[in-house]
């Protein structure tokens, strides 16, 4: 993994488990100018999890069978934004790209085909550069969540309390594992180093 530009009282752990994929969490804070970010759940990173490549067909049945809706293929928007209301989970798919989370001045991390990013709702992120017209990302959310919402900027009280009030997937997109690594970190050594 290469993180750049780590700071202002966030804490990351990577995490490696023999005959398993490496895993990256990274918890962010609210910043000081109003994005909200999610102290209660962790970013997560799985390194190289999706090794289907750019097989849409495959990658999309994998995500509808774990109750994740019908991915969108394009690049992470390049500007600050968040969800208030949903996960989100980006496939990498295509080339490499830096990707910022947190909010202006916070963590950038160079994501390639096969990395597995799940957000929880509220981590702000952005795509630095563009100019790789190759870089693709599957994106999609739980069906649980049908209605998502893009929003830029601090999050007044009312985004504030629907980012609390989404409830824990139920099925980690990739691995269908139930509950994921937020709250159970020794679910990671259940986790195969591929799907496929």
């Amino acid at each position: 993994f290469v993180l750049k530009n780590f700071h202002w009282g966030m804490s990351v752990e990577k995490i490696v488990v023999p005959g398993a994929i490496e895993v990256l969490r990274v918890h962010l804070a609210a910043t000081a100018d109003g994005w909200p970010n999610n102290s209660a759940l962790p970013l997560l990173v799985y390194k190289g999890a999706w090794v289907g490549g750019d097989d849409k067909k495959e990658l999309e049945t994998v995500l509808k069978t774990n109750g994740w809706v019908q991915p969108w293929y394009s690049i992470v928007y390049p500007y600050h934004h968040y969800h208030d209301t949903a996960w989100e989970a980006l496939v990498v798919t295509k080339s490499r790209a830096d990707i910022q989370f947190g909010g202006p001045g916070g963590p950038v991390l160079a994501v390639t085909v096969g990395d597995v990013i799940l957000i929880p709702p509220g981590v702000v992120h952005f795509q630095l550069d563009t100019s790789d017209h190759d870089f693709e990302v599957a994106g999609t959310y739980p069906v649980d969540f049908p209605e998502v919402a893009e929003l830029r900027g601090p999050a007044p009280p009312e985004v504030l309390a629907n980012i609390k009030n989404v409830p824990m997937i139920s099925s980690d997109p990739i691995f269908g594992v139930s509950g994921a690594p937020w709250t159970t970190p020794n679910v990671l050594i259940a986790l195969p180093s591929s799907p496929l």
